[in-house]
């Protein structure tokens, strides 16, 4: 089974409208779609808005469910510096907590710096980085070339998303968190569903579209609608062009 999570019902209706033999369920305060989506068994989960409410549902549903792969699908803010459109897909490669950490006179120490793991998994140490499954993420990509006529008008690019708990609104401190952390795009969720991933030993990916750029806060600017859009119907197809086998049985 395939997990997809998303923060907010809008990121995820279309995907809820193609499920094949639906069924409904409440795991928690959390609201849950179950059945078939372009061939492959899958639950939609929306977890609303932030760190605190995505780590939640993800612990429930991967204690619950036990699914094999979790993929977080909506949008995200393109940070200065990358040549993207409003609208263009991106892959992560690895999902960053930008806040967790001390902010001193000298500047901000992250988790690493000051020796405070937030998770031990055996003989690892994870700080402020988690990783996606590379090979799963990569068969994601190829999937999404393959069916590239679904969003041929779109670039599709990957690179490190950096998670918030303050979205930024100025040209400022969109520049410094991505010169800091490396950061292709940030959003509220990604890095707590893969911390929770993580310490389940269980696969991650994510794919977004961007709805907007990190800047000086201007809605006009902004494309929400058009990028929940670009998100769903791309996964679809990618999902439609992915191989049974790549959802189970074996973790990632």
């Amino acid at each position: 089974m395939i997990a997809l999570f998303s923060a907010v019902e809008q990121e995820n209706a279309w995907l809820r409208s193609q499920l094949v033999h639906p069924l409904t369920h409440r795991l928690g305060p959390f609201p849950l779609q179950q059945g078939q989506l372009a061939g492959h068994e899958v639950i939609i989960v929306t977890t609303g808005i932030g760190k605190a409410a995505a780590a939640a549902a993800a612990a429930l549903v991967l204690n619950h469910w036990q699914p094999r792969w979790v993929i977080a699908v909506g949008c995200g803010g393109l940070y200065p510096g990358h040549a993207l459109a409003i609208g263009d897909l991106v892959l992560a490669s690895e999902e960053i907590y930008a806040d967790e950490g001390v902010q001193t006179p000298g500047g901000f120490l992250d988790m690493e710096q000051i020796g405070l793991p937030l998770l031990r998994r055996g003989d690892l140490a994870f700080y402020n980085r988690f990783p996606v499954d590379a090979e799963r993420t990569r068969s994601l990509k190829n999937a999404l070339e393959t069916a590239h006529s679904t969003y041929s008008s779109l670039s599709l690019a990957s690179g490190p998303f950096v998670t918030v708990s303050t979205c930024h609104g100025t040209d400022q401190g969109g520049r410094q968190t991505a010169t800091r952390t490396g950061g292709l795009c940030e959003n509220m969720e990604g890095a707590a569903i893969a911390q929770l991933c993580c310490a389940w030993n269980t696969s991650f990916s994510e794919l977004r579209a961007l709805s907007n750029r990190v800047e000086n806060r201007d809605l006009s600017q902004w494309d929400l609608e058009g990028a929940m859009h670009n998100a769903q119907r791309a996964l679809f197809s990618a999902l439609d062009n992915l191989p049974a086998s790549i959802a189970s049985p074996a973790q990632g």
